[in-house]
């Protein structure tokens, strides 16, 4: 079902495509604030696309000891995640996916622009990495494999993305003719080895390292 806009799409501006523009953006935390950010970008009619670098959502709970976010609004009750809890099934996910798209500056810059969007870590846990994420407990949240499984197909449910992430990449080049060629890539759930809590880590020098794996690399 569309959405009815509140106003006409602006026309864009007829002049030869010499020039891209684009809004770029992350981190949009539902708890920290209003998202008034995004309805300056659905004012705009000279933008060609909005690039989303990933956190689009956050999986921390409302209230539990992992709440991240404004505190005053919280003490308000206002811009709560629902589900009260940390994202860890795929209805958990899902839910939290819906909430961030009832917000109307959030809804409205989707309906005026095209989205090109990565994920970061916190569209699965934060700290994502291949094998883990900092916010992950096997003994107690289940396999890792299974929870980023599951954030990876609500994310190709909610996301403006070709297919099923599971089972298609998620870098991916797209090119505009002679202007330019946009490189999007995965530094999280493909190939990226678990950070290091130290510089004194003897492992900081390794060229074994990786955040981006053989993969995405050109040939």
């Amino acid at each position: 079902m569309s959405l009815p806009l509140s106003d006409e799409p602006k026309p864009r501006q007829q002049i030869a495509q010499i020039i891209l523009r684009f809004a770029v953006v992350s981190c949009n935390n539902y708890q920290e604030g209003y998202f008034a950010g995004f309805g300056r970008i659905a004012d705009r009619s000279d933008l060609d696309a909005v690039i989303h670098l990933g956190d689009y959502i956050y999986e921390y709970s409302a209230t539990g000891d992992d709440f991240y976010g404004n505190e005053n609004l919280q003490a308000a009750g206002l811009r709560l995640h629902a589900p009260d809890k940390e994202l860890i099934d795929i209805e958990d996910y899902r839910i939290r996916y819906a909430q961030y798209r009832l917000d109307p500056d959030l809804r409205r810059a989707h309906q005026m622009h095209p989205f090109i969007t990565v994920w970061d870590d916190h569209e699965s846990a934060n700290d994502a990495y291949e094998d883990g994420a900092e916010n992950h407990q096997p003994a107690t949240e289940g396999p890792w494999d299974v929870r980023k499984s599951v954030s990876r197909q609500v994310y190709s449910e909610w996301m403006p993305v070709r297919g099923d992430l599971n089972t298609i990449p998620l870098y991916r080049t797209i090119n505009y003719g002679d202007l330019m060629d946009l490189i999007m890539v995965d530094t999280r759930l493909l190939a990226r080895d678990q950070q290091l809590t130290t510089v004194l880590d003897a492992q900081l020098y390794s060229p074994e390292r990786t955040i981006l794996g053989a993969e995405q690399k050109p040939g």
